[in-house]
This record gives C-alpha cells, sequence and structure tokens, in this order.
C-alpha cells in the first residue's frame, strides 16, 4: 500500500519550499544576491508556499515570519556558509531549517570591515590632481565601449559603489570630477582630498 503522504499536497509543497529555499541561500552564499534580495525573495517564496499549503486559513491564525527575514545586516563569508549548512544538515520541519539558519548566521564571527583601496593621486601634465590611469584598464574599458558596453552601461548594472568607485579611480578620475560622482561616498573622497593635502605639502616644500 502506497504511504499517505506520497498523495499529500501539503508535504510536496514543503518539500518544493524547502529546495526553493535551498537554491536561494546557495544564490546568496555564490554573491549572486545580497543580503536583502535573499530576505526579500525568500520572504516572498515562503508567503506563496504558505498560501498554498493552506490556502482557508484565517489571517488572523497566521503566525509571523521566522525573524531571519527581519535581521537587516551583511554577512560574511563565513556566516553565510553556517547559515546554509545549517539549514542543509537540520532535520526538522522548514520553520527549523529557517530557524537553524537564522541562528547559525548570528553566531559566526563577523568579519572586520576593511577600507576602501585608494589609488594614488599624481598631477598630469596640466597640473590636475587625478587617479594614476591603470592604461590596460582603460583600454579594455574603450574596446567593451565599442562593443556598446561602457560607464552608462555599467551604471545600470547590478554593481556595488565600492565597484563603480575602484574603476573611476583605476580609469584615471581627476580629483574634483571624482567628488561629482554619484557613487562616490564622503568617506572615499575626503581619504582622496587628504592624499591631496600631502602631496601638495611635498611640493611646496620641494619648490
Amino acid at each position: 500500500m502506497a504511504d499517505m503522504n506520497e498523495f499529500d499536497p501539503s508535504e510536496r509543497i514543503r518539500s518544493w519550499s524547502a529546495g526553493v529555499l535551498d537554491d536561494l541561500l546557495g544564490m546568496y552564499l555564490r554573491h549572486e544576491l545580497t543580503w536583502h534580495e535573499y530576505q526579500a525573495r525568500a520572504s516572498a517564496h515562503v508567503e506563496a508556499a504558505d498560501a498554498l499549503a493552506a490556502p482557508s486559513r484565517p489571517a488572523a491564525t497566521e503566525e509571523p515570519l521566522p525573524p531571519l527575514y527581519r535581521v537587516h545586516a551583511d554577512r560574511s563569508y563565513d556566516q553565510r556558509a553556517k547559515s546554509i549548512i545549517a539549514f542543509n544538515t537540520c532535520k526538522g520541519d522548514l520553520d527549523d531549517k529557517l530557524d537553524a539558519a537564522w541562528r547559525a548566521s548570528l553566531g559566526a564571527p563577523s568579519q572586520p570591515a576593511q577600507a576602501q583601496p585608494m589609488h594614488p593621486l599624481v598631477t598630469d601634465e596640466h597640473g590636475v590632481l587625478r587617479f594614476k590611469e591603470n592604461r590596460i584598464v582603460s583600454a579594455l574599458l574603450e574596446h567593451s565601449r565599442k562593443h556598446g558596453y561602457g560607464l552608462n552601461e555599467t551604471a545600470r548594472g547590478v554593481f556595488t559603489p565600492e565597484e563603480h568607485m575602484q574603476v573611476a579611480q583605476l580609469i584615471g578620475y581627476s580629483l574634483d570630477g571624482y567628488g561629482t560622482l554619484s557613487y562616490v561616498t564622503d568617506e572615499s573622497y575626503g581619504r582622496a582630498a587628504e592624499s591631496a593635502k600631502a602631496i601638495a605639502k611635498v611640493t611646496g616644500s620641494a619648490s
């Protein structure tokens, strides 16, 4: 006689839901999703799975989402790894797996924040302070632009402000121009400005 759970729709939904959440955690671990994107997708999926599993359940009896989806914090690689391992190895139901993943991510040590790399400043032939250009990066960007993918296209991509700032420095933006870019943080521009002051002091003492 066949197992009755084989024909239980709620069991199939739970199995399917666990697989989707597992995939989402994997995408997060591989940096294909940010923490907030992962939260949003997982939260929407859990709500949809709950609606499928219990379509007639009154709204008043619904339980709130686990704390995993309400944590607004960036996670280190170790935290993401511990989270997905805890989810996959937990023997309980879906709620138990989510709770285990959440608790594992909170228990993992955070990696110390590292300062954004700062490219050196130089004075060009016109006396303008600018970041020292990496000509390989500039040549690659120009080749890419001729084929339809330049800085305007990267601005519409899924890149972080840190990545945009680093590219701007590598292609030799002037210090003044760098300060006008929307993705440049006050901290990054401030560090560059301090470097400019140091260069001015050295130049002044040399003359």
